[in-house]
C-alpha cells in the first residue's frame, strides 16, 4: 500500500540499516579497483530508476497541463539525476 504525505506525494524512503536490506557484492559487478572500498552495496540502480520514473510519474500528474515544463538544474552534483528525471517525464 502506498503511503502518501499531505501533498499527495509518496513519503520519503529512510535508508538506515535498520529497515533497509544490504545487498551482498555477490550479487553485481563492481569494477575491480572498488574492491577494497566496498563492503555492500546500499541501494541497488534500478530501486533508484524505479523511483525516480514514481516521481517523474507523480509530478507529472501534479501538473497544469496547459502550460509546458521548465526544468533547471542548478546542482552540479544533481545532473545525473536531474538527467534520468527529465527522460522520465
Amino acid at each position: 500500500m502506498d503511503q502518501k504525505n499531505s501533498n499527495g506525494f509518496s513519503k520519503p524512503i529512510s535508508c538506515n540499516e535498520e529497515n533497509w536490506p544490504i545487498f551482498s557484492l555477490d550479487h553485481f559487478l563492481t569494477p575491480n579497483h572498488y574492491d577494497d572500498c566496498l563492503d555492500r552495496i546500499l541501494i541497488p540502480h534500478g530501486l533508484i530508476t524505479d523511483r525516480i520514473q514514481k516521481m517523474a510519474l507523480e509530478f507529472y500528474n501534479s501538473c497544469d497541463k496547459s502550460k509546458p515544463i521548465l526544468a533547471l538544474c542548478v546542482l552540479k552534483g544533481a545532473s545525473q539525476f536531474f538527467h534520468e528525471l527529465v527522460q522520465a517525464l
